[in-house]
């Protein structure tokens, strides 16, 4: 029974490393999802950590979850969930798209979306 615990705590270690789509260590990111009217998009936006755009990215981040017609969820932190189905880069910003509609448009259109 001790043996299995052992191997079950080491996998859960390994799988928080490992959860991560960015393959960077350094890198400072903001996990959004939104539900409105029972459609929900997911979205995720990283940086590195030392970019000009780290602290901008956290700031919107903050203020960003709210609750009410739209239900908006936002979460800082060290790299973007995996499982995106597009990613698009600006500059020095990734953003990883979650959902079955990001597959039918460009990062152009993605990236309007967004900002």
């Amino acid at each position: 029974m001790r043996k299995i615990a052992l191997a079950l705590a080491a996998f859960g270690i390994a799988a928080l490393f490992t959860a991560c789509e960015s393959s960077e260590a350094n890198v400072v990111s903001c996990d959004t999802k939104s539900t409105v009217f029972g459609y929900t998009t997911h979205v995720c936006a990283e940086t590195d950590e030392n970019s000009v755009d780290a602290a901008e990215l956290q700031d919107k981040c903050k203020s960003t979850s709210v609750e009410g017609l739209a239900d908006v969820r936002a979460a800082i932190g060290s790299g973007c969930p995996n499982g995106s189905l597009m990613k698009c880069t600006d500059g020095a910003t990734s953003r990883y798209f979650y959902d079955e509609g990001a597959n039918n448009k460009t990062c152009q259109q993605l990236m309007q979306d967004v900002k």
